[in-house]
């Protein structure tokens, strides 16, 4: 009812609703969606107004995201949205892919696979920067995650920050699926060895920029066990 209300193109709803089987995953893309077709218009006001709709019925929504006070919006600057509200939902995706960035091209594929099948990913293409903002961010999205997938190579193995990730991954205790895009031993040597010790992994190659389709089942499997629940 809230993309209605905001006035989202109907066909545009029934795709969300059609791919999106968990109201916070239809949240999350509605509201994505408002900030693309809206740009600009897409403004604190109009959200407050719509989350106060009666047919919407969330008023302590507009109270906290919005800034209204109280439960009638009395704001008269239509700011356009920040991120902040459409951060609140993509961090807490399901999946958090965890990866070192020469291997970037190839986990943004894998984030398109896995949300074709209906499963939101939170994955750090760079545009957040760097810096404390960005390790808050990534804290969050392993917070809130529902299992912890890392696509692991060498340099990942050596990299300081996926060693971070992976290590609060496991220190918070969220399932970790381990990718393997290389040949190399298992576990890997190092820090991370102890965290993978007990995990078995899933061999991942890629031909023709093309996740192989046996591999990508499995790994679907396992993930849905775990957002599942």
């Amino acid at each position: 009812m809230l993309g209605r209300t905001l006035s989202l193109p109907e066909a545009v709803l029934e795709q969300i609703e059609e791919d999106n089987p968990k109201l916070n995953e239809k949240c999350c893309r509605v509201l994505i969606k408002w900030t693309e077709v809206f740009g600009p218009s897409a403004t604190y006001e109009s959200l407050a107004k719509a989350l106060q709709h009666p047919a919407v019925g969330r008023g302590a929504l507009a109270v906290k995201y919005c800034d209204v006070p109280g439960d009638v919006y009395t704001g008269t600057e239509a700011s356009p949205i920040s991120c902040k509200i459409v951060d609140d939902l993509r961090w807490s995706c399901p999946v958090f892919l965890s990866y070192q960035w020469d291997l970037q091209e190839t986990v943004k594929g894998l984030k398109n696979r896995i949300e074709e099948n209906g499963i939101q990913c939170w994955m750090d293409i760079g545009q957040m920067g760097g810096g404390d903002a960005l390790f808050a961010k990534i804290d969050a999205g392993i917070r809130a995650c529902k299992v912890f997938v890392c696509c692991v190579t060498k340099r990942y193995c050596q990299s300081d920050a996926c060693q971070r990730e992976a290590t609060l991954a496991c220190n918070l205790k969220k399932p970790i699926i381990p990718l393997l895009f290389e040949n190399m031993s298992w576990p890997p040597e190092g820090q991370l060895a102890l965290i993978f010790t007990t995990l078995l992994y899933i061999k991942m190659s890629v031909e023709h920029e093309e996740f192989p389709d046996t591999q990508f089942q499995e790994m679907m499997r396992k993930v849905g066990e775990f957002v599942q629940t």
